[in-house]
């Protein structure tokens, strides 16, 4: 029974888990929409300061804010729609590199096995560096390995093209680990950002000074919903900004792009060692059988009559 139902609970959990993530930077920004409404109350029940401003007057002010966002959003939106190709395109280089180099392993007679422990190790160091376990540093080092590992193939005997076409893939491959490093270490318009924080601040002290004549539950919904979205959108922002945003086994924010193209590879690079394995200890049961047969042939042949 319980093998049965762990896997409705593993997809539960992940139905909730995900579900929750979705509403985390709205849980994160509803306090500062709360805290500005608390406010008001008290600038209202305490200090009996109803607002000197009109909200038609100020209506400049929040359309231009929604201008900025949506400029802001435009540019972040750019750079995440190009790195959600990327983890796609490493696990697409990587197993090209294992598939070509295997095939230069089997013309020139070389260890299979190794080379794709070579890959996978290559592979985990990408996975753990992009988790925040690694450094940039030891990952081209590791590239570095594995271009001695091409090299070694061609003085084996591998074809010139075909190692040539290697290089290329590992050369993309470094590309691809420079321009995550780029994107994520290098933030939109900071003057933009300056500017957009400024505006955060001026909305809130202008809805603090606007005089809803009557403070009823319509009014009370403005102020916060207007403060939710100047705050929400803020804060996707700075997410979207960098997509490559992970710590220690899971994603610091909300807006991630997922890696699951990489650990899918890695999965079938496992799978394609185990598979190897158990076929050499297939071959390696097979000879031992026969050199057994061969042993067992040999004592039960008749001896040959001697001549007298």
């Amino acid at each position: 029974m319980h093998l049965h139902h762990e896997p409705f609970k593993s997809r539960l959990m992940k139905f909730f888990s995900l579900n929750l993530l979705k509403w985390k930077l709205l849980f994160q920004a509803l306090p500062f929409a709360i805290g500005i409404l608390l406010i008001k109350l008290v600038l209202i029940n305490v200090f009996n300061f109803q607002g000197s401003l009109d909200i038609n007057e100020i209506r400049l002010i929040f359309t231009s804010g929604v201008f900025l966002i949506g400029f802001m959003l435009a540019g972040t939106l750019s750079d995440y729609k190009e790195s959600e190709k990327i983890p796609g395109e490493i696990a697409t280089a990587l197993e090209t590199i294992e598939e070509t180099s295997v095939a230069l392993g089997i013309k020139t007679n070389g260890h299979i096995k190794e080379i794709r422990l070579q890959v996978l190790e290559m592979s985990l160091m990408i996975h753990n560096w992009l988790y925040r376990k690694q450094t940039e540093k030891d990952v081209h080092k590791k590239l570095s390995e594995y271009n001695q590992t091409i090299h070694a193939l061609e003085a084996a005997g591998g074809a010139p093209p075909i190692v040539g076409r290697l290089l290329i893939r590992l050369g993309d491959l470094r590309q691809l680990v420079t321009r995550t490093n780029v994107i994520s270490k290098t933030g939109f318009l900071g003057t933009g950002y300056a500017l957009l924080e400024l505006l955060i601040v001026i909305v809130s002290a202008l809805l603090l000074m606007t005089d809803f004549k009557s403070l009823g539950a319509s009014e009370l919904a403005i102020i916060v919903i207007i403060e939710l979205i100047y705050v929400y959108m803020y804060m996707l922002i700075l997410d979207i900004d960098d997509p490559f945003e992970y710590e220690e086994d899971r994603a610091k924010g909300i807006a991630e792009v997922t890696l699951f193209p990489i650990e899918n590879y890695i999965d079938r690079l496992r799978e394609r060692l185990a598979e190897g394995e158990a076929k050499n200890e297939t071959k390696e049961e097979e000879t031992s059988k026969k050199e057994k047969n061969i042993k067992l042939t040999k004592k039960t042949r008749p001896k040959s009559a001697r001549p007298v």
